[in-house]
């Protein structure tokens, strides 16, 4: 349709079908070209032989290790400050219960 309509069906003003890097396509298009796209990235996977591959394994496989600490006050307190300060909100809602009524006098 490609009109008036603000609807994009994958065709210039013209009414033939837009090349892939000019923008979307329809779905016409897309059923018939994405074999050779398939093809073509599949052609692309690097294919490696076996003495390749046992020099890759062991970059692959063996897991990241950290052996620095930080034991600083910035990381003690990121740490610390969520849990005072729930604590100190439980507190502080268990004082406001037990201080004031539960129900007020009047409604019940």
């Amino acid at each position: 349709m490609g009109g008036d309509d603000g609807c994009d069906d994958g065709q210039a003003e013209t009414g033939a079908p837009r090349s892939p890097r000019s923008g979307p396509t329809s779905s016409r298009g897309a059923t018939s070209s994405w074999p050779r796209a398939l093809a073509t990235g599949a052609a692309q996977v690097p294919r490696y032989t076996d003495d390749q591959r046992g020099q890759i394994v062991p970059a692959v496989t063996t897991p990241v290790t950290v052996t620095a600490t930080a034991d600083t006050f910035a990381t003690v307190a990121a740490t610390l400050v969520p849990i005072i300060l729930a604590l100190t909100l439980w507190f502080a809602t268990l004082m406001v219960y037990l201080v004031r009524s539960a129900v007020p006098t009047g409604l019940a």
